[in-house]
């Protein structure tokens, strides 16, 4: 098993059909509006320097290096607006695909650690209520520390 950093030119053919299918089934609150990332404002922050892509990858054949995609989780890193010496990380995606959930825990602190090596000061995740990380989190040393609510108008 591989925990990478990647390019998002690197990861993204291999995460849209598992981000449109099987993660868009499992998280989609509005489900008929229809997932259609922006991967031109990703690109963007990928050239600005605020974009971490982090992947988990078995190897299919390590001869030829091919890998399997296990799962995902993009993160936007910057100073924070009311924090201006202060940097973040965003969760903005996380999926570990269903075969592989047991090895999330052990991501997820593979990603933390590779933000604190950038003098990221707090790491934020959000979760779908029915789609709850809580108890993971807590056992990582995380805090609740906001409810975010949505409303739809349209």
């Amino acid at each position: 098993m591989l925990f990478n950093l990647e390019a998002l030119n690197d990861c993204k053919d291999e995460i849209q059909p598992i981000l449109r299918n099987e993660h868009w089934e499992e998280v989609g609150h509005y489900k008929d509006i229809p997932i259609d990332m922006e991967w031109s404002k990703y690109e963007m922050l990928q050239g600005l320097g605020k974009l971490r892509c982090f992947t988990i990858r078995s190897f299919e054949n390590e001869e030829l290096k091919e890998t399997f995609l296990m799962g995902y989780a993009f993160f936007i890193v910057d100073r924070h607006l009311h924090y201006k010496n202060t940097i973040v990380a965003n969760q903005d995606i996380l999926y570990v695909r269903k075969p592989y959930r047991g090895i999330g825990k052990e991501f997820l602190k593979w990603c933390d650690e590779q933000l604190k090596a950038e003098d990221v000061v707090t790491v934020t995740h959000h979760a779908k209520p029915w789609f709850e990380y809580g108890n993971l989190f807590e056992d990582m040393g995380y805090e609740k520390a906001e409810t975010i609510w949505s409303r739809r108008l349209k």
